[in-house]
């Protein structure tokens, strides 16, 4: 029978707690031995799958598992998670949950008692109990990367917000990844790229030429009331640069974006309030449907929101 992972994790509780004073908590953990960190070919994180899976109170996480021993030997492995709200950064908070095979190469693992339309973002290993001994296990390895989660809401609009910005999280995934076949979507050298990454994104879902301009003031105060900001369409630096939010974070005062065209990639960024000019919000009145989205009516854009050709409906994504 498994070991309960409550008795796990207040295990790996103690073996933080044991750290020297002035340590961070996870350098104990993180120096057992060398930890290797797994290839995308192992193990790797199904975007498409949260698309299609959103729910207002957890994440519900797919794992794509190519790794034969993991596999066959799934009940011996669990996922530890850490993990935070963007909200608020630096409340850290952990999960351990078992590697749940649903299928041949896939595992689930939902992390519950989450906030409503509310960004995470989380790091991942993956641990092994010993053999003859269930109260021991050893960390196998990292998973390769920091992955990102977004709550839905309780309508359709603030369930488009989280297909808008998954989709874009999706494309930061490819870029941490190097996955040079898939990372086209981005970065473009001496072109408005950040312009058009925030836009195609966009269009997953809403309109952008029909987003109604707000106040930065307005969406940190919508932000802090427990509302959505993520999906909105922000310039900065003086206009000459566009992005998408994430998160407004109340322990830092910044908000989290997800930006094309920077540093000749995408990237997650944070943004002060004095770098911010412009805010365009996303709302029920921009929201495409399938049917109009091949024929709503070109419309003159905000200043800043590119036409990107094809208009796409939220469901026909992959990645």
């Amino acid at each position: 029978m498994r070991t309960s992972l409550l008795l796990i994790l207040a295990s790996l509780y103690c073996q933080v707690a044991a750290a020297a004073p002035g340590m961070h908590a996870r350098t104990r953990l993180n120096h057992q031995t060398p930890i290797p960190t797994l290839a995308a070919k192992t193990v790797n994180y199904e975007y498409q799958h949260a698309i299609e899976n959103l729910f207002d109170d957890r994440l519900e996480i797919k794992f794509r598992i190519f790794d034969e021993e993991v596999r066959t030997s799934s009940e011996k492995y669990f996922f530890y998670f850490d993990y935070a709200s963007l909200r608020h950064s630096k409340e850290k908070l952990q999960a351990s949950i078992w590697v749940d095979m649903v299928d041949s190469e896939s595992a689930i693992a939902t992390i519950k008692n989450l906030e409503p339309r509310t960004a995470y973002e989380f790091r991942v290993s993956l641990w092994r109990i010993d053999d003859e001994d269930e109260n021991k296990f050893t960390k196998v390895a990292d998973l390769p990367t920091t992955y990102f989660g977004i709550t839905g809401g309780y309508d359709d609009v603030e369930n488009l917000r989280a297909v808008t910005m998954i989709s874009a999280v999706a494309e930061l995934h490819l870029w941490d990844m190097n996955y040079p076949q898939k990372r086209g979507r981005g970065y473009c050298p001496g072109g408005a790229w950040c312009n058009i990454f925030s836009d195609w994104n966009l269009h997953r879902a809403v309109d952008g030429r029909a987003m109604a301009s707000s106040s930065l003031n307005e969406m940190i105060a919508y932000a802090k009331a427990g509302h959505a900001i993520h999906g909105n369409f922000l310039t900065v630096n003086g206009g000459s640069h566009y992005t998408l939010a994430l998160a407004y974070d109340e322990d830092t005062d910044t908000v989290f974006t997800v930006d094309g065209n920077f540093n000749n990639r995408v990237m997650l960024w944070r943004y002060g309030r004095g770098s911010i000019n412009r805010v365009w919000k996303f709302c029920e009145d921009c929201c495409l449907t399938r049917s109009s989205s091949k024929t709503a009516a070109v419309a003159a854009p905000p200043a800043g929101i590119a036409a990107t050709g094809a208009r796409l409906g939220a469901s026909g994504v992959s990645f």
